[in-house]
This record gives structure tokens, sequence and C-alpha cells, in this order.
């Protein structure tokens, strides 16, 4: 969810703190700092994403820890609250998620859109194949005044375009993922609501026009 936002210029992981700071933080606060198990060295905490955000033309730095409900045991909290001092001394804002709280279906149509991004090297049927249907697609769309749903459509396509049949929808999934088209991110069934019901954003041969190099 964070790298669908526009505003996040930079999502770092596991982006690591200065031990020293977060064992004087854990003395200072009165919670056990961890260790590596069986040790007695002191863990480098981490937080799961350190985002660099841009508001209103500045960056911002906001702190994410993301934990399941079963998984805030004692040490986990400890682990948390060094976390939240830390970043506090440091002026970030600092939110933990709880995996359980998140939007179910925003978060399944997310991964539907990202999964039909090619993958690096991904065969084609040709080399630009995607590229000139995305650029097909918008054009068909912005003239279309098709009444049916999203599948209904895109099946309708890949007639047409006599294209092996899914290749519309993957299309359109990748139109969503490059924000030429927009939808309702909680609708449960994307697939499944009328086209209406989904924003052109792109405009007519600002993609790659069709059979361009």
């Amino acid at each position: 969810m964070l790298e669908w936002r526009l505003d996040n210029a930079d999502i770092r992981e596991q982006f690591p703190l200065d031990r020293d700071i977060s064992l004087e933080i854990a003395h200072e606060i009165g919670v056990p700092h961890p260790y590596y198990p069986g040790t007695n060295v002191p863990c480098v905490m981490t937080l799961d994403f350190l985002v660099t955000r841009i508001v209103d033309g500045q960056e911002v730095l906001k702190a994410y820890s993301v934990k399941e409900q079963k998984a805030l045991t004692p040490e986990v909290v400890a682990r948390l609250e060094i976390e939240h001092a830390i970043c506090s001394g440091m002026g970030l804002s600092y939110d933990l998620i709880i995996k359980e709280r998140l939007p179910h279906a925003k978060v399944r149509n997310l991964l539907w859109i990202r999964k039909a991004q090619l993958e690096p090297d991904a065969a084609e049927a040709y080399p630009g194949f995607y590229e000139e249907h995305q650029s097909r697609m918008v054009q068909d769309l912005a003239a279309t005044s098709f009444s049916g749903s999203l599948v209904d459509y895109c099946t309708n396509y890949d007639r047409r375009c006599s294209v092996d049949a899914g290749t519309g929808m993957r299309v359109a999934r990748m139109l969503l993922a490059n924000r030429a088209l927009s939808m309702d991110l909680n609708n449960p069934r994307p697939e499944r609501a009328p086209l209406a019901s989904f924003q052109l954003s792109a405009v007519p041969g600002r993609l790659r026009a069709v059979g361009g190099a």
C-alpha cells in the first residue's frame, strides 16, 4: 500500500537503527533491549519501513512498523516502544500497522494490480506487445460507450484484437498500475464492476502509439 501512494518518493525496508542509541533509549524508558539468541550481543534493531514522503514540496520522513496481532508478545511490544521513542527523539512520525486491521479488499486489489506487471526479461508475444496494447486500450476506452462489466469489455477486447484470452484483463490491470486507469480499490470484485465505474486518466496518444517504435 505504501508503494501505491504517489507522494512517497522513497521506501526503505528494514532500516537499521544505531545500536548505541537503541541501548540508551531502552535503559531510559526501562524496557529490555533485544539480544541475538544465545549471545550477549545486542541486536541491531530495524524499522520495517522508513518512507520519504513529499509534503508541500518538502521531504518528510515517516516510520512504520507492521505486525500481526498474534505477534505482539511482551518482547515485541518492548521493541516497538524503543522504536517509537527513537523516532520521537528524531522528530519522525511513527505508526504501528496491524495487518489484520488493513482493508482486505484494498490490499487484495493492489496485489491483483501489481501481479499484472511484467517481470524482468519476461516473454511477450513480441517486443513491446503490452505497451502497444496499453496504448490501444486507452484509445479504445476513450472512444467506447461499452455498457457491460470490466471482464465483459476485456473479453470483447480479446476477440476484437485477436489476442489470447486474458490479455485484455492483464492490459487493463497494467493501466491501473500505471495510473492511466483508476477504480474503487475497495470494490471486492473489480472485474465484475461496470466499465463506467473506471475512470480513464491517460490522454489518448500520451502512451506509446500503436505500432510505434
